[in-house]
Protein backbone atom coordinates (compact mmCIF):
# COMPACT_ATOMS: atom_id res chain seq x y z
CA UNK A 1 0.00 0.00 0.00
CA UNK A 2 2.53 2.73 0.73
CA UNK A 3 4.19 2.19 -2.82
CA UNK A 4 1.04 2.37 -4.23
CA UNK A 5 0.05 5.18 -2.34
CA UNK A 6 3.37 7.05 -3.33
CA UNK A 7 2.53 6.64 -7.06
CA UNK A 8 -0.63 7.91 -6.85
CA UNK A 9 0.48 11.22 -5.00
CA UNK A 10 3.23 11.73 -7.68
CA UNK A 11 0.56 11.35 -10.79
CA UNK A 12 -2.00 13.63 -8.49
CA UNK A 13 0.93 15.99 -8.19
CA UNK A 14 1.98 15.73 -12.05
CA UNK A 15 -1.78 15.74 -13.20
CA UNK A 16 -1.66 19.62 -11.02
CA UNK A 17 1.44 20.65 -12.43
CA UNK A 18 0.13 19.75 -16.26
CA UNK A 19 -3.50 21.64 -15.01
CA UNK A 20 -2.95 24.32 -12.67
CA UNK A 21 -3.89 27.72 -14.11
CA UNK A 22 -2.98 31.18 -13.11
CA UNK A 23 -5.79 33.96 -12.44
CA UNK A 24 -4.89 37.29 -11.98
CA UNK A 25 -7.70 38.28 -9.99
CA UNK A 26 -6.33 42.32 -10.57
CA UNK A 27 -6.42 42.24 -14.39
CA UNK A 28 -8.25 45.18 -15.66
CA UNK A 29 -9.46 46.48 -12.29
CA UNK A 30 -8.74 50.35 -12.03
CA UNK A 31 -10.82 50.98 -8.56
CA UNK A 32 -7.97 51.35 -5.88
CA UNK A 33 -11.13 50.48 -3.66
CA UNK A 34 -11.77 47.11 -5.08
CA UNK A 35 -7.80 46.75 -5.55
CA UNK A 36 -7.36 46.73 -1.77
CA UNK A 37 -10.04 44.76 -0.87
CA UNK A 38 -9.05 41.97 -4.00
CA UNK A 39 -5.68 42.26 -2.08
CA UNK A 40 -7.43 41.16 1.68
CA UNK A 41 -10.02 38.96 0.31
CA UNK A 42 -10.33 35.44 1.93
CA UNK A 43 -9.54 32.27 -0.84
CA UNK A 44 -10.08 28.61 -0.05
CA UNK A 45 -7.25 26.79 -1.32
CA UNK A 46 -7.54 25.01 -4.97
CA UNK A 47 -5.34 22.94 -6.41
CA UNK A 48 -6.06 23.53 -9.62
CA UNK A 49 -5.76 27.50 -9.46
CA UNK A 50 -3.01 30.01 -8.59
CA UNK A 51 -4.11 33.15 -8.03
CA UNK A 52 -1.22 35.95 -8.93
CA UNK A 53 -0.29 38.38 -6.47
CA UNK A 54 -1.03 42.29 -6.87
CA UNK A 55 1.92 43.44 -9.10
CA UNK A 56 2.51 46.83 -7.89
CA UNK A 57 2.78 48.38 -4.44
CA UNK A 58 -0.13 48.45 -2.03
CA UNK A 59 1.25 51.79 -0.61
CA UNK A 60 1.04 53.26 -3.35
CA UNK A 61 -2.88 52.45 -4.24
CA UNK A 62 -3.26 54.00 -0.69
CA UNK A 63 -1.98 57.54 -1.79
CA UNK A 64 -4.48 57.81 -4.73
CA UNK A 65 -7.97 57.11 -2.63
CA UNK A 66 -10.24 59.92 -2.06
CA UNK A 67 -11.72 60.84 0.99
CA UNK A 68 -15.01 58.81 -0.57
CA UNK A 69 -12.79 56.06 -1.12
CA UNK A 70 -11.50 56.32 2.52
CA UNK A 71 -15.25 55.89 3.91
CA UNK A 72 -16.07 53.05 1.43
CA UNK A 73 -13.32 51.18 2.83
CA UNK A 74 -14.11 52.05 6.37
CA UNK A 75 -17.68 51.38 6.03
CA UNK A 76 -16.65 47.70 4.46
CA UNK A 77 -14.62 46.81 7.32
CA UNK A 78 -17.22 48.06 9.86
CA UNK A 79 -19.64 45.50 8.06
CA UNK A 80 -17.37 42.86 8.00
CA UNK A 81 -16.45 43.22 11.97
CA UNK A 82 -20.10 43.03 12.51
CA UNK A 83 -20.20 39.48 10.93
CA UNK A 84 -17.49 38.69 13.11
CA UNK A 85 -14.68 39.17 10.96
CA UNK A 86 -12.30 41.65 12.45
CA UNK A 87 -9.56 41.11 10.13
CA UNK A 88 -10.76 43.49 7.87
CA UNK A 89 -10.59 46.36 10.57
CA UNK A 90 -7.20 45.10 11.61
CA UNK A 91 -5.77 45.00 8.31
CA UNK A 92 -7.73 47.46 6.06
CA UNK A 93 -7.53 50.17 8.48
CA UNK A 94 -4.39 49.79 9.65
CA UNK A 95 -2.89 50.59 6.59
CA UNK A 96 -5.65 53.36 6.15
CA UNK A 97 -3.92 55.34 8.94
CA UNK A 98 -0.24 53.85 8.57
CA UNK A 99 -0.14 55.43 4.68
CA UNK A 100 -2.70 58.06 4.97
CA UNK A 101 -4.60 60.69 7.53
CA UNK A 102 -8.40 59.25 7.46
CA UNK A 103 -11.50 60.34 9.45
CA UNK A 104 -11.93 57.17 11.79
CA UNK A 105 -15.02 59.27 13.84
CA UNK A 106 -17.19 56.61 12.87
CA UNK A 107 -14.53 53.86 13.08
CA UNK A 108 -14.01 55.14 16.77
CA UNK A 109 -17.37 54.84 17.62
CA UNK A 110 -17.69 51.38 16.18
CA UNK A 111 -15.12 50.64 18.28
CA UNK A 112 -16.00 51.52 21.30
CA UNK A 113 -19.26 50.10 21.32
CA UNK A 114 -18.18 46.77 20.48
CA UNK A 115 -14.89 47.16 23.31
CA UNK A 116 -12.38 46.90 20.46
CA UNK A 117 -9.12 48.22 20.91
CA UNK A 118 -6.74 46.61 18.37
CA UNK A 119 -4.79 47.43 16.48
CA UNK A 120 -3.89 50.52 19.22
CA UNK A 121 -2.46 52.43 16.07
CA UNK A 122 -6.33 52.49 15.09
CA UNK A 123 -6.95 55.09 17.73
CA UNK A 124 -3.81 57.55 16.48
CA UNK A 125 -5.02 61.54 16.16
CA UNK A 126 -8.29 60.16 17.84
CA UNK A 127 -10.81 62.96 19.00
CA UNK A 128 -10.29 64.16 22.54
CA UNK A 129 -13.86 62.67 23.68
CA UNK A 130 -12.60 59.68 22.58
CA UNK A 131 -9.41 59.68 24.71
CA UNK A 132 -11.84 61.07 27.85
CA UNK A 133 -13.59 58.15 26.91
CA UNK A 134 -10.56 55.42 27.17
CA UNK A 135 -9.32 57.21 30.43
CA UNK A 136 -12.63 56.69 31.65
CA UNK A 137 -12.19 52.65 31.14
CA UNK A 138 -9.04 51.88 32.83
CA UNK A 139 -10.84 52.07 36.57
CA UNK A 140 -14.11 50.15 34.61
CA UNK A 141 -12.63 47.65 32.49
CA UNK A 142 -9.74 45.50 34.18
CA UNK A 143 -9.34 43.04 31.43
CA UNK A 144 -8.58 45.68 29.07
CA UNK A 145 -6.43 47.56 30.77
CA UNK A 146 -2.99 46.75 28.55
CA UNK A 147 -5.31 47.59 25.16
CA UNK A 148 -6.88 50.53 26.94
CA UNK A 149 -3.38 52.15 27.99
CA UNK A 150 -1.84 50.85 24.39
CA UNK A 151 -4.67 52.90 22.50
CA UNK A 152 -4.02 55.89 24.72
CA UNK A 153 -0.60 56.32 23.61
CA UNK A 154 -1.61 56.94 20.12
CA UNK A 155 -4.09 59.56 21.13
CA UNK A 156 -1.07 61.63 22.46
CA UNK A 157 -3.51 64.56 23.20
CA UNK A 158 -2.90 67.31 26.07
CA UNK A 159 -5.70 65.23 27.87
CA UNK A 160 -3.68 62.25 27.52
CA UNK A 161 -0.10 63.51 28.30
CA UNK A 162 -1.58 64.97 31.40
CA UNK A 163 -2.94 61.24 32.53
CA UNK A 164 0.53 59.75 31.72
CA UNK A 165 2.41 62.36 33.46
CA UNK A 166 0.48 62.04 36.36
CA UNK A 167 1.29 58.39 36.94
CA UNK A 168 4.58 59.09 37.35
CA UNK A 169 3.68 60.90 40.26
CA UNK A 170 1.13 58.87 42.07
CA UNK A 171 0.12 55.11 40.83
CA UNK A 172 -3.68 54.54 39.71
CA UNK A 173 -4.97 51.46 41.72
CA UNK A 174 -5.03 49.31 39.27
CA UNK A 175 -1.77 49.66 37.76
CA UNK A 176 -1.02 46.37 40.18
CA UNK A 177 -2.20 44.29 37.39
CA UNK A 178 0.19 45.42 35.14
CA UNK A 179 4.00 44.24 34.56
CA UNK A 180 5.46 47.98 33.48
CA UNK A 181 4.91 50.93 34.57
CA UNK A 182 1.98 52.54 33.28
CA UNK A 183 3.72 55.79 31.92
CA UNK A 184 5.56 53.61 29.70
CA UNK A 185 2.94 52.60 28.17
CA UNK A 186 3.08 55.57 25.71
CA UNK A 187 7.00 54.45 24.17
CA UNK A 188 4.07 52.12 22.27
CA UNK A 189 3.51 55.15 19.75
CA UNK A 190 6.90 56.61 20.20
CA UNK A 191 7.29 59.46 23.20
CA UNK A 192 7.66 59.84 26.49
CA UNK A 193 6.61 62.52 29.11
CA UNK A 194 8.20 63.79 32.63
CA UNK A 195 6.05 64.56 35.61
CA UNK A 196 5.64 67.82 34.55
CA UNK A 197 4.36 67.06 31.35
CA UNK A 198 7.08 67.76 28.91
CA UNK A 199 6.76 65.41 25.77
CA UNK A 200 9.85 63.98 24.42
CA UNK A 201 9.22 62.26 20.87
CA UNK A 202 11.30 58.87 20.67
CA UNK A 203 11.70 59.15 17.25
CA UNK A 204 12.57 61.09 13.81
CA UNK A 205 9.30 62.61 11.99
CA UNK A 206 10.39 62.56 8.76
CA UNK A 207 11.86 58.84 7.33
CA UNK A 208 13.94 57.24 4.48
CA UNK A 209 13.03 54.48 3.19
CA UNK A 210 16.06 51.98 2.47
CA UNK A 211 15.62 49.55 -0.58
CA UNK A 212 17.32 46.79 -1.88
CA UNK A 213 16.77 47.50 -5.31
CA UNK A 214 18.71 50.27 -5.84
CA UNK A 215 16.03 53.07 -6.55
CA UNK A 216 16.79 55.72 -9.67
CA UNK A 217 16.80 58.74 -7.13
CA UNK A 218 18.92 57.50 -4.30
CA UNK A 219 21.23 59.46 -1.71
CA UNK A 220 24.49 59.28 -3.12
CA UNK A 221 27.88 58.21 -0.99
CA UNK A 222 25.56 56.15 1.59
CA UNK A 223 27.13 53.33 2.97
CA UNK A 224 25.44 50.23 3.97
CA UNK A 225 26.76 46.99 5.82
CA UNK A 226 30.22 47.90 5.35
CA UNK A 227 33.03 46.49 7.26
CA UNK A 228 34.20 48.12 9.85
CA UNK A 229 37.85 48.69 11.42
CA UNK A 230 36.44 48.09 14.86
CA UNK A 231 36.31 44.61 16.62
CA UNK A 232 33.69 43.07 18.45
CA UNK A 233 35.56 42.39 21.98
CA UNK A 234 33.56 39.55 23.12
CA UNK A 235 33.49 37.41 19.59
CA UNK A 236 37.00 39.14 18.27
CA UNK A 237 34.65 39.46 14.66
CA UNK A 238 35.29 42.81 12.78
CA UNK A 239 32.13 45.24 13.38
CA UNK A 240 29.91 45.89 10.86
CA UNK A 241 28.62 49.29 9.43
CA UNK A 242 24.41 49.03 9.42
CA UNK A 243 24.70 52.10 7.72
CA UNK A 244 27.32 55.16 6.98
CA UNK A 245 25.43 58.49 7.01
CA UNK A 246 27.00 61.39 4.78
CA UNK A 247 25.41 63.98 6.95
CA UNK A 248 27.02 66.48 5.01
CA UNK A 249 24.13 66.18 2.49
CA UNK A 250 21.15 68.08 3.21
CA UNK A 251 18.45 65.33 3.12
CA UNK A 252 20.09 64.49 6.71
CA UNK A 253 19.26 67.57 8.21
CA UNK A 254 16.66 66.34 10.39
CA UNK A 255 18.91 64.05 12.08
CA UNK A 256 20.60 67.24 13.81
CA UNK A 257 24.03 66.55 13.47
CA UNK A 258 26.97 68.16 12.33
CA UNK A 259 30.12 66.72 10.63
CA UNK A 260 30.66 64.40 7.67
CA UNK A 261 29.55 60.71 8.14
CA UNK A 262 28.36 58.80 11.32
CA UNK A 263 28.33 55.32 11.07
CA UNK A 264 25.91 52.81 12.54
CA UNK A 265 27.85 49.82 13.65
CA UNK A 266 27.40 46.70 15.78
CA UNK A 267 28.61 43.14 15.58
CA UNK A 268 25.69 41.08 13.74
CA UNK A 269 25.97 38.14 16.21
CA UNK A 270 26.37 39.48 19.58
CA UNK A 271 23.61 42.22 19.34
CA UNK A 272 21.59 39.47 18.61
CA UNK A 273 22.09 38.19 22.41
CA UNK A 274 22.05 40.88 24.33
CA UNK A 275 19.75 43.72 25.45
CA UNK A 276 21.51 46.43 23.63
CA UNK A 277 25.10 46.67 22.30
CA UNK A 278 26.77 49.87 22.43
CA UNK A 279 29.08 51.83 20.34
CA UNK A 280 30.27 55.06 20.57
CA UNK A 281 30.50 57.14 17.14
CA UNK A 282 31.24 60.89 16.50
CA UNK A 283 30.26 62.67 13.72
CA UNK A 284 33.93 62.06 11.13
CA UNK A 285 32.79 58.40 10.80
CA UNK A 286 34.97 57.03 13.90
CA UNK A 287 33.31 53.90 15.62
CA UNK A 288 34.80 52.33 18.93
CA UNK A 289 33.55 49.74 21.72
CA UNK A 290 31.66 51.31 24.49
CA UNK A 291 33.11 50.95 27.62
CA UNK A 292 29.52 50.47 29.07
CA UNK A 293 28.48 47.08 26.92
CA UNK A 294 27.48 44.09 29.59
CA UNK A 295 28.72 40.65 28.32
CA UNK A 296 25.73 38.67 28.01
CA UNK A 297 25.52 35.35 30.50
CA UNK A 298 25.52 33.45 26.82
CA UNK A 299 27.23 33.98 23.53
CA UNK A 300 27.42 31.47 20.80
CA UNK A 301 31.06 30.30 20.61
CA UNK A 302 30.83 29.66 16.68
CA UNK A 303 30.96 33.28 15.53
CA UNK A 304 33.49 33.14 13.28
CA UNK A 305 31.40 30.26 11.23
CA UNK A 306 28.18 32.60 11.23
CA UNK A 307 27.26 33.70 7.88
CA UNK A 308 27.52 37.25 7.32
CA UNK A 309 25.13 39.51 5.98
CA UNK A 310 25.96 40.28 2.31
CA UNK A 311 28.02 44.06 2.08
CA UNK A 312 26.79 46.71 0.34
CA UNK A 313 23.54 45.88 -0.77
CA UNK A 314 21.02 48.67 0.13
CA UNK A 315 20.32 51.92 -0.77
CA UNK A 316 18.59 54.79 0.46
CA UNK A 317 15.97 56.49 -1.27
CA UNK A 318 15.57 60.01 -1.05
CA UNK A 319 12.04 60.62 -1.23
CA UNK A 320 10.79 61.13 2.33
CA UNK A 321 7.23 58.79 3.35
CA UNK A 322 4.97 58.99 6.33
CA UNK A 323 7.07 58.25 9.27
CA UNK A 324 4.16 56.02 10.27
CA UNK A 325 4.84 53.82 7.24
CA UNK A 326 6.35 50.41 9.01
CA UNK A 327 4.90 51.18 12.48
CA UNK A 328 3.67 47.94 12.83
CA UNK A 329 5.41 44.63 11.57
CA UNK A 330 1.82 43.47 9.34
CA UNK A 331 1.98 46.84 6.76
CA UNK A 332 2.60 45.97 2.95
CA UNK A 333 5.59 47.89 2.86
CA UNK A 334 9.81 47.20 3.25
CA UNK A 335 10.77 48.07 6.80
CA UNK A 336 14.69 48.57 5.79
CA UNK A 337 14.48 52.89 7.36
CA UNK A 338 16.81 55.80 8.22
CA UNK A 339 13.85 57.89 11.01
CA UNK A 340 10.70 57.40 11.19
CA UNK A 341 9.06 54.95 13.55
CA UNK A 342 9.87 51.53 14.35
CA UNK A 343 8.09 48.44 13.09
CA UNK A 344 8.69 46.32 16.89
CA UNK A 345 8.51 42.19 15.85
CA UNK A 346 8.38 41.95 19.73
CA UNK A 347 7.48 44.14 22.33
CA UNK A 348 8.89 48.01 22.32
CA UNK A 349 12.29 48.49 23.67
CA UNK A 350 14.05 52.38 23.81
CA UNK A 351 17.15 51.44 25.67
CA UNK A 352 18.43 54.43 28.10
CA UNK A 353 21.77 55.92 27.63
CA UNK A 354 24.24 54.09 29.62
CA UNK A 355 25.63 57.46 30.32
CA UNK A 356 22.91 60.20 31.06
CA UNK A 357 20.37 57.49 31.45
CA UNK A 358 18.75 59.16 28.99
CA UNK A 359 15.79 57.44 26.86
CA UNK A 360 17.55 57.08 23.24
CA UNK A 361 16.27 57.87 20.19
CA UNK A 362 15.01 55.76 17.09
CA UNK A 363 17.35 56.16 14.16
CA UNK A 364 17.06 53.24 11.50
CA UNK A 365 16.07 49.90 11.31
CA UNK A 366 17.15 47.28 9.14
CA UNK A 367 15.64 44.22 7.88
CA UNK A 368 17.12 40.90 7.22
CA UNK A 369 14.37 39.82 5.22
CA UNK A 370 14.79 42.46 2.87
CA UNK A 371 18.54 42.08 2.54
CA UNK A 372 18.22 38.65 1.78
CA UNK A 373 15.63 36.11 0.89
CA UNK A 374 14.63 33.63 3.80
CA UNK A 375 16.54 35.41 6.35
CA UNK A 376 14.38 37.55 9.04
CA UNK A 377 14.66 39.30 11.87
CA UNK A 378 15.39 43.38 12.64
CA UNK A 379 17.98 45.03 13.92
CA UNK A 380 17.32 48.22 15.88
CA UNK A 381 19.49 51.22 15.87
CA UNK A 382 19.05 54.31 18.95
CA UNK A 383 20.85 56.87 19.50
CA UNK A 384 21.90 59.30 22.27
CA UNK A 385 23.03 62.32 20.79
CA UNK A 386 23.97 64.10 23.54
CA UNK A 387 26.77 61.64 24.89
CA UNK A 388 27.28 60.13 20.82
CA UNK A 389 26.53 56.75 21.84
CA UNK A 390 24.45 54.20 19.64
CA UNK A 391 22.72 51.34 20.56
CA UNK A 392 22.20 48.12 18.32
CA UNK A 393 19.80 45.21 19.89
CA UNK A 394 17.76 42.77 17.31
CA UNK A 395 14.49 41.05 17.29
CA UNK A 396 13.00 37.53 15.54
CA UNK A 397 9.58 35.98 15.54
Amino acid sequence: MPCIQKKERAERQKYIEENRRDIDPFDGVTDPVEIILLHHVRRSPEPLVKYLPFKGELEEVYKTLSEFDEARLIDFSIKKAEKGELEYIENICLELTAFREPNFSKLHKYMLREKIYYPSMLFRNASKEVGKELILRLGLEPDNINLLLLSLAWIENDDVLKEFASWKIKLPDWSTQLYIHPSDYSKEAGWITSANEEKQTLYFDKCLPILSNKPNESVKNIGSLTESDSRCEWCGQRLTNLLEIDISNNVFDFLGFKGSKVKLATCEVCSCYSNGLFIDFDTSGNVAWSRYNKKPEYLPDDSDERERLPKKCLEVSSSFRSPYYAANEFLPTTFSQIGGMPAWIQDFVYPDCPECTGTMKFIAQISNDEIEKYREGMYYVHICSSCMIASTSYQQT
